[in-house]
């Protein structure tokens, strides 16, 4: 399974990459979520980018996906960019919202796991 993650700022998703799909190796041209690259003109497209995002889909499942959505942590980008940037803004009300729900962000696999 190879993954990749959606460069539209808005966006930041991670995706299972479908069979036969690839990412640029050049830094410049950037993916989108539905496979799409900067490189033929392709732009995010909202339809795509409006998906839950499949790692933390994968990690929890549809049911605690849809309520963190619900709580306002649609990407584990939220939290991965801590280590990298400093705090992120809402740094600690998401994980607040996590705990309620009964997970957590593990920086050091950068997955949400469950208590």
């Amino acid at each position: 399974m190879r993954w990749a993650i959606c460069d539209a700022p808005g966006c930041r998703k991670w995706r299972i990459l479908e069979k036969g799909c690839s990412i640029p190796s050049d830094s410049s041209i950037h993916w989108y979520c539905g496979g799409l690259t900067s490189r033929g003109g392709g732009r995010p497209s909202p339809v795509q980018c409006a998906r839950r995002d499949d790692w933390i889909l994968k990690c929890v499942g549809e049911q605690l996906a849809a309520e963190l959505e619900a709580a306002g942590i649609t990407t584990v980008a939220l939290f991965e960019q801590k280590d990298k940037a400093g705090t992120p803004q809402h740094f600690a009300t998401y994980n607040s919202r996590m705990r309620n729900l009964g997970v957590y962000y593990d920086p050091a696999t950068q997955t949400i796991c469950k208590y």
